[in-house]
């Protein structure tokens, strides 16, 4: 009967609004947020770089997301090499991440000998490989592309050639191709397979069939409560953290999704009248 509600997300919406019309005392707010943040001296080219980068979408909360926002930071206040190292550290960390987690759910895999015991994985093509083989990626995907040209970054940057590089540039390009990364892997947007989305106003459900996907169980259901239809939420005052009430009794059956959404739906139509 229950169903995992989509909870914790990653979500900026600074970027945005600034390139709204209008808003504009929340603009000046954002921009004094950021001024103290980023210091005032040389602050136009700071905000310039900050609004050059484009955020991923609304998406999974994981290690990635913090460590994002120091790579942010650095290509605002111009530190381009750093930039660029940490964005190719991040995704190795992230195939990492992804091989170690979802090794358990592919011991029939012929890679998975290669996977247990270890550690860590440092070949680039190695790990492409394995997610390729258990179906996270393959070579007419944007996640391939994304990770190959990352490789070739990290490679020109990380090891001694005798050419210059123009590390603004290939700054921003990294940053946009873990941006990519991330996205393809982690946004609501781009997995809109695993969801039913929107369907209930305002709420995002894992729909039944995905429950047992590999990278969901892993990275999405962590994120998520399971509740059922008729489940309330509050806000509690002190953390500001939403609590959960749904010490409903519920029917021993499994319903459809679409049979959930209309019990949901009807909940809060219930609700709606009583206010």
């Amino acid at each position: 009967m229950k169903r995992y509600r989509f909870l914790k997300f990653s979500l900026d919406t600074h970027r945005n609004i600034l390139d709204f019309d209008g808003l504009e005392e929340i603009k000046k707010e954002i921009i004094k947020d950021l001024s103290l943040k980023y210091g005032e001296l040389n602050f136009d080219i700071k905000l310039k770089r900050y609004k050059e980068i484009k955020k991923p979408a609304i998406s999974v909360i994981g290690e990635h997301s913090f460590l994002l926002e120091d790579i942010f930071g650095a290509y605002v206040m111009g530190n381009f090499y750093s930039a660029t190292t940490a964005a190719c550290c991040l995704g190795e960390r992230i195939f990492n991440d992804l091989i170690l987690r979802l090794a358990q759910y592919y011991k029939t895999s012929p890679h998975y000998k290669k996977v247990y015991m270890r550690k860590a994985f440092y070949s680039w093509s190695e790990a492409i490989g394995i997610l390729s083989d258990w179906k996270i990626t393959d070579e007419s995907d944007e996640l391939w592309t994304a990770y190959d040209r990352l490789g070739k970054i990290r490679t020109d940057v990380v090891h001694y050639q005798e050419k210059e590089i123009d590390l603004q540039s290939i700054s921003f390009e990294a940053i946009r191709l873990i941006n990519s990364i991330i996205e393809r892997l982690f946004s609501l947007e781009d997995n809109k397979e695993y969801f039913i989305y929107f369907e209930v106003p305002g709420e995002l459900f894992i729909k039944k069939e995905a429950e047992t996907i590999p990278i969901v169980k892993e990275f999405f259901l962590p994120n998520c409560v399971l509740v059922g239809p008729a489940y309330e939420l509050s806000i509690e005052k002190d953390t500001n953290r939403w609590l959960v009430n749904d010490n409903n009794v519920y029917e021993s059956r499994e319903v459809s999704d679409e049979e959930f959404i209309e019990l949901r739906n009807a909940f809060r139509e219930t609700l709606s009248k009583k206010l």
